[in-house]
């Protein structure tokens, strides 16, 4: 009888350890994860004491420890004796963020496509990070009661999403109502655009809005060359409209790098060389207020001292935004969208990703290390702002995952 008492009771532990395993390893998981990173920030920041910035007249020439310079903005230039994969490790591991609990928990954000709601999703599309991809997904990937009615029409896929009786648009991007605020609007556009009234017009009636902004980041390095091959090829953005306070900038403010329509054939010295070039570190202008530093106003815009105003602002503005993607992370990006606005992907997006991250990479990678320097140079910015972008995303992932053990709905994520 002792033995009939004890072999059920062996059974439970047997099935409990089986059914909590899972969400130990995970704990323990991103308990190891974190100390790590903890860990090897440590050790590197000791290496960043060896490489040293050289800064503009406006900037101390004293030389200053890797983890301090990161935050000097236009202005840096990599040491000769530094190679860039070793300058952007050190980076990487030298600046180590704090973020408030109300910047990563974004979890659940209510987010409703009914007929009398207000919620409105608005996806700040920056050139050559993966954008064209994500849109796509948004509107024909998701799982919707109500799906968005794609027409592909004149060559151009054009999918409305709007709540049940047409009436309301609850996405806001290129391919749900095109490019109303301007082709590949930046914040400053779109939320000049939206709080004059654009979706009121388009929808014809008056009405409350509750905006969420989501955008897509991508190595600023990789992301550059991709745009140099793109514009090199005829492509270009000459209709966009930079408008900030309401107007477009001159030419006097805003002087074009080329004559003509395009830019065709151009080599990436003679991409890099244009100071007026606007993929140099876009990320970081697309995401910023341009308000802040009088718009492209006076060359204010690419004047060093700016830079830092420019670099805040974005940062602040990516701390705002409720859902945001790295592009090299799909699996972990479609996990926490779906989190984040309880919508979920009929077909994981990593399955379909595109081939060409890797080719603009290889080309990066290819290219002799003088230049790599350059393209880091004029990028500094937008280096900077990936990494606090990075470290960000992977704060919410981890509160992601940790919610999900907590739930007892943890799953491995599309694998």
């Amino acid at each position: 009888m002792p033995s009939l008492r004890i072999l059920p009771c062996r059974s439970l532990i047997v099935k409990l350890v089986m059914l909590l395993m899972p969400s130990f390893l995970v704990l323990f998981y991103l308990q190891i994860s974190d100390k790590r990173s903890s860990q090897a920030s440590q050790e590197l920041i000791s290496l960043g004491h060896s490489t040293y910035l050289s800064h503009s007249k406006s900037v101390s020439h004293s030389r200053r420890s890797l983890s301090h310079s990161v935050k000097v903005s236009q202005s840096v230039k990599v040491s000769d004796s530094v190679k860039v994969s070793d300058f952007v490790s050190q980076i990487h591991s030298a600046t180590v963020y704090r973020f408030t609990e109300d910047d990563i928990n974004k979890l659940h954000t209510p987010f409703s496509m009914g007929n009398d709601e207000s919620d409105v999703m608005v996806f700040l599309h920056m050139q050559k990070t993966g954008g064209t991809f994500f849109g796509k997904n948004l509107v024909r990937n998701l799982q919707l009661s109500t799906p968005c009615r794609c027409d592909k029409g004149r060559g151009m896929l054009k999918c409305p999403c709007t709540s049940p009786n047409g009436k309301r648009y609850w996405l806001f991007s290129r391919y749900s109502v095109g490019w109303k605020c301007g082709l590949h609007a930046d914040y400053t556009e779109l939320t000049e655009c939206l709080l004059s009234g654009k979706l009121d017009e388009l929808e014809q009636q008056m009405r409350q809005r509750r905006y969420h902004y989501v955008t897509v980041l991508r190595d600023p390095m990789s992301r550059f060359v991709s745009e140099w091959q793109h514009v090199s090829r005829g492509a270009s953005w000459i209709d966009s409209t930079h408008r900030c306070k309401g107007r477009s900038p001159t030419k006097q403010e805003l002087p074009p790098c080329y004559e003509g329509v395009s830019w065709s054939n151009v080599t990436l010295e003679e991409f890099m060389a244009c100071p007026h070039n606007l993929a140099r570190n876009r990320q970081t202008r697309m995401m910023a207020n341009l308000s802040l530093i009088g718009c492209y106003a006076d060359d204010m815009l690419y004047n060093p001292s700016k830079g830092q105003i420019l670099l805040e602002s974005a940062k602040q503005t990516l701390r705002s935004f409720p859902y945001f993607s790295i592009q090299s992370l799909l699996n972990e990006s479609q996990l926490l969208f779906e989190q984040t606005f309880d919508l979920k992907f009929q077909t994981p997006m990593f399955e379909q990703k595109n081939r060409h991250n890797r080719h603009s990479a290889d080309i990066l990678h290819s290219l002799p290390e003088s230049l790599q320097k350059q393209i880091l140079e004029v990028n500094s910015l937008d280096v900077q702002l990936y990494e606090y972008a990075t470290q960000l995303f992977h704060k919410r992932y981890q509160y992601a995952l940790r919610h999900l053990v907590q739930h007892s709905s943890y799953r491995e994520p599309y694998s």
